[in-house]
This record gives structure tokens, sequence and C-alpha cells, in this order.
């Protein structure tokens, strides 16, 4: 089927109503024409418009754990799982068999700024609890609470008023290793903590962050037996900006040759200069066991702290260009901190504004523009005004006709393509890590179809005992190491409260 691009405003409530005559179920409606079904659903017309649809109502103790497990597997994540079968969701919440069924689903990270107020809001609103909605979408129950709007975002929820005491918040407090971690995860123990006045007694053996003065070493050790030592204040957040930096030697290196990599602290907390030394002495001692290493620099850089400009310096850098706009591209650093100290106006005195005229962007000098560009996100980004006069006088697919459109996700992945990418690998968490030829089978309920030739590793129920987590988790280095290596072991041994002892073990190894 052809996938449509429909302008803003396309869908009143006469045309949803008309399209949605062709569809007996609301979900057959939201399959066959998900631009109609979502603007319904955004203006609120939807009862209006799906009135003359069955409702599909299941019958009392339907929803026994195999049939939610086999619902689940339709879906990608927790929260399309609970939008596409609210009935399934709801009845393996109530249960707890919620871990145990949506074990293949991936939580998709969301851009810095995501959750607004209204997309929490809009979130919440399928949860009858605070506890079911920091189950269902924990990224949307974090921001609300961060911002402050949790109080109003659950004003519908049921609210309870629990009392602890500070042998129960001990407990709770055990299974984090950070503060930051216990508040997000336990924010009911947490402020009854706080309020109560014993935060410090329960939270005594969680480890302190670094600081500009406070540092720790890490290495990264690739399986082709070169190594990335480096120093940072808070190494897990240093581990996650390698991974995403293009600039990092680290993500250079990935991206170059693919191999695995384990990730270690080596040291505890130090002093900046202790650790600036430590550093180097590390890149040493790695070298000399016969590590190849990809440190572009000699140890001992700390990097830099907070950059303070004067206005003056602001000025000198603002003198090399003619235009604001190629300031902002070509040293966004100080355009940024003159601009949010207010000195823009000031040191760009000389430049020349680069204007147009009213209309100046005609249908011909926008097909113009575009015939520069592949893509309309490259036209959008090279030559904004082009596009905003196109989209603002319809003239948008005119003049992108010349453009390839990306194939979306779920028109390439077929069965076909979905069974053949399947048949090499030989277990379902090796499929997995296809990324998109599994949730795209996932989504379609074909899993159990194309997978039908690997090997099974599913837990039968209470297998994960103490000592089985504790005799699996000596074999890893750290409890990190632990739960990359075996989740579900890592996670029955989070909820019931084990890892302080898993880690005195891995300690004495």
């Amino acid at each position: 089927m052809e996938q449509k691009n429909y302008r803003r405003g396309f869908w009143p409530k006469e045309r949803c109503l008309e399209e949605a005559q062709k569809f007996t179920t609301r979900k057959d409606f939201k399959r066959g024409a998900s631009g109609a079904y979502k603007a319904a659903c955004k203006q609120g017309w939807l009862d209006e418009v799906c009135a003359h649809m069955e409702l599909i109502q299941q019958p009392r103790g339907y929803w026994t754990k195999e049939r939610c497990q086999s619902a689940a597997l339709k879906y990608s994540t927790r929260s399309e799982f609970a939008q596409g079968n609210r009935g399934a969701y709801n009845k393996a919440h109530r249960q707890g068999w919620l871990d145990d069924i949506c074990t293949h689903m991936i939580e998709p990270t969301k851009p810095n700024g995501y959750w607004t107020k209204e997309r929490c809001l809009k979130a919440a609103a399928i949860y009858r609890t605070r506890t079911a909605f920091k189950d269902g979408a924990p990224s949307a129950y974090n921001a609300a609470y961060n911002h402050g709007w949790l109080n109003e975002i659950c004003g519908h929820m049921d609210i309870k008023h629990n009392k602890f005491t500070k042998e129960e918040c001990y407990e709770e407090a055990k299974k984090y290793c950070r503060r930051i971690d216990f508040m997000h995860n336990s924010p009911h123990h947490y402020s009854w903590a706080i309020r109560h006045g014993f935060m410090k007694d329960i939270c005594s053996h969680m480890e302190h962050q670094g600081n500009l003065h406070r540092r720790k070493i890490y290495v990264f050790e690739f399986a082709d037996h070169h190594a990335y030592v480096g120093l940072a204040q808070y190494p897990k957040s240093r581990e996650r900006q390698h991974l995403k930096e293009e600039r990092s030697a680290v993500y250079k290196y990935i991206q170059k040759t693919g191999c695995n990599y384990v990730f270690k602290e080596l040291t505890d907390f130090m002093d900046k200069e202790d650790a600036a030394n430590a550093e180097d002495e590390w890149i040493k001692r790695y070298a000399n066991n016969g590590w190849i290493m990809i440190n572009k620099k000699p140890g001992g850089d700390l990097g830099y702290g907070p950059q303070k400009y004067t206005k003056e310096f602001c000025a000198e850098e603002a003198k090399k260009y003619q235009y604001r706009v190629d300031f902002k591209k070509r040293n966004s650093i100080i355009y940024n901190y003159a601009s949010r100290h207010g000195w823009l106006d000031d040191i760009c005195q000389h430049m020349t504004w680069i204007t147009r005229k009213p209309h100046f962007w005609t249908k011909e000098k926008c097909l113009s523009e575009a015939l520069k560009y592949k893509s309309r996100k490259l036209f959008q980004k090279g030559c904004g005004g082009a596009y905003a006069a196109a989209i603002d006088n319809g003239w948008l697919d005119d003049i992108c006709i010349h453009m390839k459109r990306p194939v979306p996700f779920n028109l390439y992945w077929t069965k076909e393509r979905c069974k053949e990418e399947a048949t090499k690998y030989k277990t379902l968490k090796d499929f997995r890590s296809s990324g998109s030829a599994y949730n795209a089978a996932v989504k379609n309920g074909w899993i159990a179809e194309i997978c039908f030739h690997m090997k099974r590793a599913a837990k039968p129920a209470g297998y994960w005992t103490k000592e089985r987590c504790i005799k699996v988790a000596i074999k890893n280095e750290t409890l990190s190491q632990f739960r990359k290596n075996c989740a579900s072991a890592y996670a029955i041994a989070w909820r019931k409260g084990w890892l302080d002892d898993i880690h005195n073990k891995l300690k004495e190894n």
C-alpha cells in the first residue's frame, strides 16, 4: 500500500467521519487510516466518528498469562502495548506479569525536551494509580516528577497515603548505589526519609559522585586487544557520551571495526591532580601489557572546565564575520555565550543583515533552490526561507518531486524479509540485536512463526534463586557486566534486594 502524506488540516471532522464508515472496528480504522484516526483522537471526535463500530469485549477470565504474552508479542514497547490492547495490559499489570511478558520490548529513547506537560498528561490519563503510571511510562513519570507536574497530572488517580518505618526505608535504599536513583525509583520512601530525618543513616552505603575536583579512571577494553583509558567525574555518563559523540576516539573505533567492548572502572574517586597522574600510569601499564592504545592524547589532561569569555574577546571573534549566520555556524560556542549575556547586538554592529523583500520566494525561486538538495530534510536545513515559503504556499510537493523519500520502516520489512533475516540467528536474543527486522516481526505478530527454528532459553517461574543469581554473577567482574550478560537474573536480584550480597561476593573474588 502506498503511504500518503497529508498536509496539516487535511482531516476535518466530516472527512474523518466519512473515512471511519469504511471500517467495522477501531483497530481496523487505526491500521487502515492512521491519519484520520489520529486527527479524530487529537480533536476528541473518536467516539462520535466510531459510533457505528463494534466494541469487542472479552468475557471475564479471558486474559490468562499465556494470552497476555501472545498479545504482548505484537508490540515493541510497553506504551504501544498499553494503547493497543488495554485489556491485556491492565490484566498483566494487576497480576504482576508485565516484567515476564515484556522482556522482548525496547524502551525507545526520547530526545531532550520531548516530555512536555501536555504529553505527560496524555500518558498519565490511561492509568488509575501512580504506581501503574510509574511502571508503564517511567520516562513520562520522571519528567513530571522533575518538573513538579506530578500532583496536577495525577489528580484523577487514587492516592495511597503510605507510612514507612525506618527499617522499611533502609531495605528500599539498599537496592540503590546513588541517592538520585533512590529518589527517582522510590520517591515515597525517599521523601518519607527526608521528612523524618534519617536519610543520612539509610544512605550511608551509597557511593559519592565525583565533581570538578574528584575523578575516577575508567577503561574501554575491546575484543581485538585495543584499549582506551580516560578519567571522568561521572564514569557511567562518560561511557554514554563516548558511544554518542562522533568525535570520540571510542565512537570512531566502534564504527570502524564493530568490536565489542567491556567498560571498567579502574580506581575509586581521587583528587584531580592524582587522577591525572594515575591516568598516565594506567595508559603506560596497558601499553606495557601488550594492549594497543587508541587514545589520541597522552594521559594527564583534565579537560576544560566552564569557560568564561569577556565581552572584548567575543567582539574580537565577531570581527572575523560579515554575517551573523556565519558567526553562529562557525563559532556557535562564543555566539551563544554572547547571546546569553546580551552582548550580541553590540558586538555585531558591523555586520550586514541578510533580509528578503516580501514575496521574494516565488515558486520558481523555490524550485531553483530545491533542485540543490536530495531530500526535504536537507532542503529545510540548507535554505529554511525557501522551505517555509513553499509550505505556506502549498508548493512543497511540486518542487520536491525529484527528491527521494525514505522507505517507511513498516513498508520495507515485509514478512519474507523478516523471515530471511531471522534465519541468520540461532536464538531470539541474537535476532533482537538486528533491531529493525525484530521490531517489525514483533509489531506484526510474525515473531513466533519466523523464529520457530531458534533455541528457547526461557526459565521457569522461580528458577532464579539467590544462589543461582550469585553463581552467575561471580562469572562477571562488575555488577554492570552482570546486568548486561544476564539481565533476567539481575532483574530478579534487584527486585529481591540481593544486589548488596552479590556485590560483596564480587569483591571477595
